[in-house]
């Protein structure tokens, strides 16, 4: 697994090692769900840069971003995601 604390602020990391450490989610599920944040994180970037004319979320392409770099997740659970982490409109 990457070192998730490069990626992540410190109130981000502590659901992961939690849900992991708890049994509900094994390691693919925190690695998949890291992955998902990454990507809203990004995108949420983009939106919020005042130099760059992107006013909405494009939910739509993530899950396609995702699977090019081997997750498999679908766009119901992306936007759940961005709800938890406070990338929604």
């Amino acid at each position: 697994m990457d070192q998730l604390h490069r990626r992540f602020a410190g109130d981000q990391l502590a659901f992961l090692p939690d849900a992991y450490a708890k049994g509900p989610m094994g390691r693919t599920e925190v690695q998949t769900e890291a992955a998902i944040e990454k990507e809203l994180l990004r995108e949420k970037a983009l939106v919020e840069d005042p130099e760059l004319p992107i006013s909405v979320y494009n939910y739509s392409a993530l899950p396609e971003r995702l699977k090019k770099q081997g997750t498999a997740v679908s766009l119901y659970r992306v936007i759940d995601r961005a709800k938890e982490v406070g990338s929604h409109q």
